[in-house]
């Protein structure tokens, strides 16, 4: 008999009787069980280890498994990859963007691993593929997650087998105009149930870029600006992690972990700007700048797991808390106005205290799920120009945030059917000065219900769901600093945002090696870029704005992935159609055409040490929001070697052509048109060389325990 996805089933008509439970790598358990009597059947790890089994790799699959699409990675080519986040690149829906993880049309998912999620990129880097057993993306995500999560990634990983102290050393060497690179070593000591780990990081990184903007304003007059920018900049990371886990049984379990980050980061700006009235030049002006970025987070994460009775408790809790600071420094040479200096300095902290408890409990032909999460934080900022040539601004945030939710599912035959609601307040209080402005401060209230049927039909699998959404404003977005960038230009956020929310119905369809993602998105009070008037001069203010207009979206994914002997193909083609207007220079304009977006990936097992890999990603023009996006495309190519179990190496050429490296869009808003242009070098080498010492195993020790005996025996 097979389990289902957490390891239940369930024996029809069965009389009382003796029960003989076997699992390969596992001691057989025989016990008396009784008709209707649910049980909890704990294993014990086998004392011989399989190091002489061979598993053959199989073909990686992805299913449809309740809310997602689940791909299994361990005995797969997927486990050969390299870390997590080279995996999921590779998945179904997923795009991989400039080093970033997304999910087709939603954005980034939140991502988790055995429960317990994931606040920093980096451990997606330090967990090795072949570690991870299987990968689920849930492409609509039900009640259990926070109603802002569009989807949701769950990294299913082993744990480490054997004893004693484990170590491995991830080395990365990259240029891209300049040479930089990190080093990561990860560290585990194992003894009977305890695991302590202990994770170090260093990265740096520099680069350069270009780019230049041109601004039309329709007033009285024809207001042209171009902005010619070079920059660089040089980041640093500083990161390191320790912990332990507790398994008292494969259903209990417990465990911290302590992690600090310091990201030190410095820019060097340069923008050479020209304007004109009625296409007669008016000014020119050099700005050059220095910013300086220093920010240190600490987060303390700890999680507990166990079943007590009939229920399943899973309770998790995070402790945040992050200090930072930015000093900027710009001059301004202007040819027929008074040159200026300004020295900007931006000081702030925030923390923040969560904690969730979820129980689940199986109930007639299903499963009853139920939880609660807080979260209370707070954003304290202090902005102050040098030269009072800007306003102090001492904005202050304090948030409190409460949800309930209940699930339901159900499996009638064939069919499985679910049916959530979330109910989430959030009491936002905004101050400024430190007098609390009542306008800006906001108390939400809201359900969000969530549907979904999974069926099969004929050789395939459908997955239909429905959830309510919404988007809330970032801290940074609600930020009232202004940020100059030259005396026609500056930037800022918006305290008066209010949160956009989305009604989403998804269509996923399995057959065979094809699949088919669709999706439907209705969002009101979307959250836009838009530029207005500011101060004299006919300045302009770029901010976050609510837009007016309601945006519809339609989106579609084919997935094909054939696979040969030594060969595993993935084409992906996607359409995102959006349908959404705003009003332009007095009259209605439509941002309604739709963007194509093809990946295709190829991976080629040249040995069973050795594999090459050659990935292609091509974007059309489009649409998206306000804005009209330009057309990019890059092809990848790299070689994964392995030598024994302890080395491997991969190199990696990102955008052999370098054609990614110009980045093209056009906003529009009000009487505004803004055409942006950033050029950068994007072809970059990539080299890896990895190194792991796995502790001794268990059925080792035991050989060697013999031999002593027979030794002091003799």
């Amino acid at each position: 008999m097979v389990t289902g996805e957490k390891g239940e089933f369930k024996i029809e008509n069965a009389s009382k009787g003796l029960l003989r439970v076997s699992c390969i790598g596992y001691d057989t358990k025989i016990i008396h069980a009784r008709t209707n009597e649910p049980l909890v059947i704990c294993l014990t790890a086998n004392a011989v280890n399989m190091e002489e089994v061979v598993v053959k790799s199989d073909k990686p699959v992805t299913r449809i498994e309740g809310d997602a699409l689940v791909t299994m990675v361990k005995g797969t080519i997927l486990e050969r990859l390299g870390n997590a986040k080279d995996v999921i690149a590779r998945l179904p829906g997923v795009i991989s963007n400039q080093g970033g993880i997304e999910v087709f049309g939603k954005g980034a998912p939140v991502i988790y691993i055995n429960g317990r999620k994931v606040n920093n990129d980096n451990l997606l880097e330090q967990l090795k593929s072949n570690k991870i057993k299987k990968v689920e993306v849930v492409t609509n995500p039900g009640a259990r997650y926070n109603a802002t999560v569009k989807a949701v990634i769950r990294i299913t990983a082993e744990r480490e087998s054997g004893e004693g102290f484990a170590f491995d050393s991830t080395t990365k060497l990259n240029y891209c105009d300049y040479l930089y690179g990190s080093e990561v070593v990860n560290m585990n000591y194992r003894i009977n149930k305890l695991d302590i780990f202990a994770d170090l990081e260093y990265s740096r990184s520099k680069m350069k870029g270009a780019g230049s903007n041109l601004q039309n304003i329709w007033l009285s007059s024809l207001y042209t600006q171009n902005i010619d920018i070079k920059s660089k900049d040089r980041s640093q990371m500083y990161d390191g992690r320790i912990g332990f886990n507790y398994t008292f049984s494969p259903i209990h379990s417990l465990g911290v972990y302590y992690k600090v980050t310091h990201t030190p980061h410095k820019v060097w700006g340069m923008a050479q700007t020209k304007s004109w009235i009625d296409n007669i030049l008016e000014d020119e002006s050099n700005v050059s700048s220095d910013a300086e970025n220093r920010t240190t987070t600490h987060n303390i994460n700890g999680y507990y797991t166990n079943a007590i009775g009939k229920w399943v408790l899973d309770a998790a809790f995070d402790v945040l808390w992050k200090k930072g600071k930015i000093e900027n420094c710009t001059e301004e040479i202007n040819r027929n106005t008074s040159n200026k200096t300004l020295t900007l300095i931006d000081n702030n902290k925030s923390r923040m205290l969560a904690g969730e408890l979820h129980l689940s409990r199986t109930l007639w032909k299903g499963q009853l799920s139920l939880g609660t999460e807080y979260s209370n934080s707070q954003r304290d900022e202090y902005f102050f120009n040098v030269e009072k040539l800007l306003a102090d601004n001492i904005p202050l945030i304090k948030e409190n945030n409460t949800a309930v939710y209940v699930d339901l599912q159900q499996r009638l035959g064939k069919i499985i059917m679910q049916l959530g609601t979330r109910y989430e307040h959030v009491n936002s209080n905004y101050y400024q000065n430190g007098i609390k402005i009542a306008e800006q401060s906001r108390i939400y209230n809201k359900l969000f219900p969530t549907a979904m049927l999974v069926m099969p039909i004929g050789k395939s699998m459908l997955q239909l769901s429905y959830a309510k959404k919404y988007n809330r404003p970032l801290y940074s977005q609600l930020s009232g600093t202004i940020l100059y960038i030259n005396r026609y230009l500056y930037e800022s956020g918006n305290p008066l945002l209010r949160p956009s929310y989305i009604d989403n119905v998804s269509l996923n369809v399995r057959y065979n090696w094809a699949m088919l993602l669709a999706s439907y998105m209705h969002t009101t009070d979307k959250i836009i870029t838009s530029a207005i008037d500011y101060g004299e001069d006919n300045a302009t203010l770029s901010k976050k704005m609510n837009s007016d207009y309601n945006l519809d979206e339609l989106q579609l994914v084919v997935q094909l992935s054939p696979q040969f002997k030594h060969y595993y193909p993935a084409l992906m083609v996607g359409v995102i159609a959006p349908f959404y207007k705003e009003i332009y220079r007095g009259e209605v304009k439509r941002f309604n055409k739709p963007m194509c977006i093809i990946r295709f990936n190829n991976l080629l097992v040249l040995s069973p040490t050795c594999m090459l890999n050659v990935d292609l990603s091509w974007r059309s023009k489009g649409n998206g929001e306000n804005l009209d996006v330009g057309k990019a495309w890059q092809i990848n190519a790299g070689v994964t070697k392995q030598w024994g179990q302890h080395w491997k190496m991969k190199f990696i050429v990102n955008d052999i052509f370098n054609t990614a490296r110009k980045n093209q869009f056009t906003l529009y808003s009000g009487v505004r048109e803004f055409y942006m242009e950033k050029l950068s070098n994007t072809r970059a080498i990539e080299c890896t060389l990895a190194i792991v010492s796995m502790p001794p195993s268990r059925n080792t020790r035991a050989r060697e325990q013999e031999i002593k005996k027979k030794k002091d025996y003799s």
